[in-house]
């Protein structure tokens, strides 16, 4: 059965109230003919949406792609959402507007119009109207390409999925411990030198985390924060707790707990914030041993309190 789709065509004329830029976009549409031609039956209905759609999309007073709502007039002619407020009448020609949406329209937008994320071959399917936010996603995309934290300070420069991060730390860097979900934690000559950022890898509820510590004499402060591996809104179902006890027979305590930080932050900002374990050294001190030694436990939990058992 062949494929016919009526053809819908735009008769554009030169209108003097519009600005410059808009007639001679307007023109320019007249001259190439704004046409979803009868498609030969070899063209899939996808195939000839999209030649027909991206004009079709295009606002007629800021130019731009429209997506949901897209706001009609009594002619039925479209504007977006962002310029609809601005207006008086159509832009097209002159009309009130009306209260109705362009669902049809949405909706083929929605399906065929937009842009799919760099990592949808590995599972993403997350989809955005412009270009622009697409690059912005990547950025934080759960899919994306990682750095491997603990093997930087040795001039690793692995990149791969969150899912391969285990093996190749395993792999790569037998010396570094994986921890997991209830740690007993030192770290060895705590007063004589400083302890430059140190990241871990931590296995917990099936998941992973970046645990990261350091120690800046300059600023007399030890910071230590965790960071939950994958979707943003994952991180908040999750939280770290550190737990000092005092070194003499003081029996001073010291607790601290947070849910764990969105891998997308930056951890040194983290640390500048302060919004995360920040402990000034003079308070320190009374936890660390005549050894030297700063011994602490540290924990990844369920922020509803639920454990892996349950």
């Amino acid at each position: 059965m062949n494929l016919k789709l009526r053809q819908c065509s735009a008769k554009w004329t030169e209108n003097k109230h519009l600005p410059g830029r808009r007639q001679t976009k307007i023109l320019r549409m007249a001259d190439s003919g704004l046409n979803c031609r009868a498609l030969k039956s070899t063209t899939s209905i996808e195939d000839g949406l999209n030649q027909c759609l991206p004009n079709l999309l295009e606002c007629p007073v800021c130019l731009e792609k429209m997506s949901a709502p897209i706001r009609l007039c009594r002619n039925g002619h479209n504007t977006c959402s962002k310029c609809r407020p601005r207006l008086d009448n159509c832009p097209t020609c002159r009309q009130s507007f009306l209260l109705t949406r362009n669902v049809a329209l949405e909706t083929l937008a929605e399906q065929f119009m937009m842009e799919s994320c760099g990592n949808r071959d590995v599972g993403c399917e997350v989809k955005k109207f412009c270009v622009q936010d697409v690059v912005d996603h990547m950025r934080e995309c759960s899919y994306r390409l990682y750095d491997c934290e603990p093997g930087k300070p040795v001039g690793c420069s692995w990149l791969g999925r969150r899912w391969q991060i285990l093996n190749h730390v395993q792999d790569t860097h037998k010396n570094t411990l994986v921890l997991i979900e209830e740690n007993s934690c030192k770290i060895k000559n705590f007063h004589t030198y400083d302890h430059g950022l140190t990241t871990q890898l931590v296995v917990a509820f099936g998941e992973l985390f970046w645990f990261h510590h350091e120690k800046d004499s300059s600023k007399s402060k030890f910071y230590a924060a965790v960071q939950y591996i994958g979707p943003m809104e994952e991180a908040e179902k999750y939280k770290y707790i550190f737990r000092f006890s005092c070194a003499n027979s003081s029996g001073s305590e010291l607790s601290f707990s947070r849910n764990t930080h969105m891998d997308t932050e930056i951890i040194d900002e983290v640390f500048k914030n302060e919004d995360c374990l920040c402990v000034s050294l003079r308070v320190l001190k009374h936890f660390v041993g005549d050894d030297e030694i700063l011994r602490f436990n540290f924990s990844v939990a369920l922020t509803d309190g639920k454990t892996s058992d349950s």
